[in-house]
């Protein structure tokens, strides 16, 4: 999975939170922004596992 797509869809659920009018449609997407974080840490940590960042020359 992309991390670009996964930091872009975590925004946008901060986002579509912020602005939600009912609260269960705030809880929603709050959890999806969980959600996504919890992908971003995971495919994060396995990259650098991996090594595959060390040769594209990201710093941990």
């Amino acid at each position: 999975m992309d991390l670009n797509y996964l930091y872009s869809r975590h925004q946008i659920s901060l986002v579509n939170a912020d602005a939600a009018v009912d609260p269960g449609a705030r809880i929603a997407h709050q959890q999806l922004s969980r959600a996504y974080g919890e992908m971003i840490r995971n495919l994060g940590g396995a990259l650098h596992h991996t090594g595959e960042c060390a040769d594209k020359g990201i710093a941990r």
